[in-house]
């Protein structure tokens, strides 16, 4: 998040390994979490209307 400040002739640096991987962390933690918060607490079931 700072490396345009360091590498400033870097303009690329916003796509690499280290962010996609980064990337990816962050959406597989929320996807485990949303598993298993629909786990503990799924939804509720709603009547039929006929």
């Amino acid at each position: 998040m700072i490396w345009p400040s360091l590498v400033p002739g870097d303009g690329a640096a916003w796509f690499g390994a280290i962010q996609i991987g980064v990337a990816l962390g962050f959406l597989g933690l929320f996807a485990l979490v949303y598993l298993v918060f629909s786990r503990v607490f799924p939804t509720l079931p709603l009547p039929d209307r006929s």
